[in-house]
């Protein structure tokens, strides 16, 4: 059986592309024939993806998006991704006619194929979260937003896929909120590579170091954390996370504000190795989470899986499907809960080494072969259907 996979735009390694590149690999595990279709393919990505799970077909690219491009670079990714769903509807049924299932992975709508995977509502701009107090750019983010929203109406009056799926049950329940419950909506977590972080569990011992990856972006309010690292002043507050150009004034307000404040116990690490990622892990007592309410969480579970304790946001899927299931006093819901939390667990020795042991127990209902499984299962219900 044949399957297409579509994915906009393959111009970074992130969570989605990851995600995406795991469906086809499974399913050509399965047995099936695997097609993908993007629009652009970056060449540095192509050296990382090496030998892609099927065939990569690259699609013409619309005028109006190229003409966006050139004007804002990457920036407006959702209107983007959406404009090139749009252009590719006018061709979809020919393509997908020589196929048994259509998949895609990107637009984060409903979409008009048979499995729609929806990382979080494009109706919906969750950056905005952290900007609410700028007015000006608040105006020019509803005017963008209004566009957004005008082509998700746009598309989704095409039609509806058979089934949706996403990344966690928090994304799911905002899925309903932005689109309705007329479509079923499965949970398929995010595949996690936690063998590959499970062997640094007992490679080092423990350090005081309180570990957080994100992406350097406003609205994960990582400035909290410096707040927080001169309240810790015995613990080293490690920060990892890649960069874009968009990211280094961020960062630049991260050191800014370590100096007012006369912190020295903050460290960022930028672009660093899987290996040095890991080992870093391995080495920390904790791992914290920004106060921002994560879809899922890749970076959580891997972190659980190096032996780390996590303490995260009391919001998003990380908190819901992953750390609230190891127990509920790691989570918080203002930084400022965070000293106490670390307190009481360095006072009960006992119970950090019981919530670390769950913590890389909980870490391996996220692997390959748990993701392997449902979605094979998922793949039958749909197949069943269509043919029913």
């Amino acid at each position: 059986m044949r399957v297409a996979i579509f994915h906009a735009l393959f111009s970074e390694l992130g969570g989605g592309e990851v995600l995406t590149l795991k469906l086809g690999k499974v399913l050509n595990e399965l047995g099936f024939n695997v097609d993908f279709y993007t629009f652009e393919l970056n060449p540095e990505l192509r050296k990382v993806l090496g030998d892609v799970p099927g065939n990569l077909r690259i699609l013409k690219k619309p005028i109006i998006v190229k003409i966006i491009e050139s004007l804002c670079s990457d920036r407006l990714v959702r209107l983007r991704r959406l404009l090139l769903y749009d252009y590719l509807a006018k061709n979809l049924d020919k393509i997908i006619s020589n196929y048994d299932l259509a998949i895609e992975t990107q637009s984060n709508i409903p979409y008009n194929v048979d499995i729609s995977y929806i990382h979080f509502p494009a109706l919906i701009d969750y950056t905005l979260w952290g900007f609410k107090d700028l007015k000006e750019f608040y105006t020019l983010r509803h005017i963008y937003n209004c566009l957004v929203k005008n082509l998700c109406h746009k598309l989704c009056k095409l039609g509806k896929p058979k089934l949706i799926l996403t990344n966690s049950s928090w994304t799911a329940r905002w899925i309903i909120k932005a689109y309705g419950n007329t479509t079923p909506i499965k949970v398929l977590h995010p595949a996690v590579d936690v063998e590959y972080f499970s062997k640094v569990v007992h490679k080092y011992p423990r350090e005081n170091f309180i570990v957080t990856v994100s992406r350097f972006t406003p609205e994960k309010s990582l400035n909290s954390i410096v707040d927080l690292a001169k309240r810790l002043p015995n613990y080293k507050f490690i920060m990892v996370g890649s960069t874009s150009k968009y990211s280094m004034h961020v960062i630049k307000d991260i050191i800014t504000r370590a100096r007012r404040l006369e912190v020295k116990n903050l460290r960022i690490y930028v672009n660093v190795s899987r290996d040095e990622l890991r080992d870093l892990l391995g080495r920390a007592k904790y791992y914290l989470h920004p106060p921002f309410p994560e879809h899922f969480g890749i970076s959580v579970v891997e972190a659980m899986a190096a032996g780390c304790v996590p303490v995260v946001y009391k919001d998003g899927g990380a908190w819901y499907d992953i750390v609230s299931k190891v127990s509920n006093i790691l989570g918080y819901e203002t930084i400022n809960e965070v000293p106490n939390i670390i307190k009481h667990l360095e006072e009960n020795p006992s119970l950090y080494i019981s919530l670390k042991n769950e913590s890389i127990k909980n870490a391996k209902a996220f692997n390959y072969e748990k993701f392997k499984e449902k979605l094979s299962n998922i793949i039958n219900y749909v197949l069943q259907d269509m043919t029913a």
